[in-house]
């Protein structure tokens, strides 16, 4: 059933879709008192929860059954923006670092053995393949001055190909469930991609 609208909605709805169903979100766990930027929720094959707080640096991980909070690894100054956890179970860590150069790396899920993966990037996310290779955002570019792009790395993480360059600020990156199709957002451009891929899964597929 459609709500109306609070009248102290600082964006207000627009009258055409104030008719549509809506759902209230309400709070259903407390991070912190203070203000975190929290980013790149990740679920275990246990269902518990793994994310971290970009500008602070920590990695949390969340006890879905016990709901118990854990810091498990500091990333501070390095800014990290997303976890992902690979097929062995390995968190992958995308890092901003200082803007202008950043990195991915892996850890343990008790936040040991940490291991450098890539660097020289400003890597706001990315998403695994089935064969442990993966695709990446470069973050960066303007409107101006498109200079980021979309990656992939292969499994031994020793070959970097460029899938989609020119862009200004890629961000958020999905890969369909048959390895098809990859999903990107291009934050400083307004855009949403859909890129198809050819059978290498590196080569775009003519439309």
């Amino acid at each position: 059933m459609a709500q109306a609208e609070p009248q102290n909605n600082p964006v207000p709805i627009p009258p055409i879709e104030q008719s549509l169903d809506t759902t209230v979100a309400e709070l259903w766990f407390q991070v912190s008192e203070t203000s975190l930027q929290l980013e790149g929720l990740c679920f275990d094959r246990k269902g518990n929860l793994f994310f971290c707080d970009v500008f602070g640096g920590t990695i949390f991980h969340l006890d879905m059954q016990t709901q118990a909070l854990t810091e498990i690894y500091q990333a501070k100054d390095e800014f990290p923006a997303a976890v992902k956890i690979h097929r062995d179970g390995r968190l992958f860590v995308c890092c901003l670092g200082n803007f202008e150069t950043g990195h991915i790396f892996a850890i343990q899920p008790d936040g040991t053995g940490r291991e450098t993966i890539l660097e020289g990037y400003v890597v706001d996310d990315m998403v695994f393949a089935p064969d442990g290779s993966f695709y990446f955002t470069h973050f960066v570019g303007k409107s101006t001055e498109p200079a980021g792009g979309l990656y992939h790395v292969s499994p031994d993480y020793q070959t970097i190909t460029p899938i989609l360059e020119n862009l200004a600020g890629p961000n958020g990156i999905a890969l369909s469930t048959n390895c098809c199709v990859l999903w990107a957002t291009e934050t400083n451009a307004n855009r949403l991609h859909r890129i198809g891929l050819e059978e290498n899964r590196i080569s775009i597929r003519d439309q």
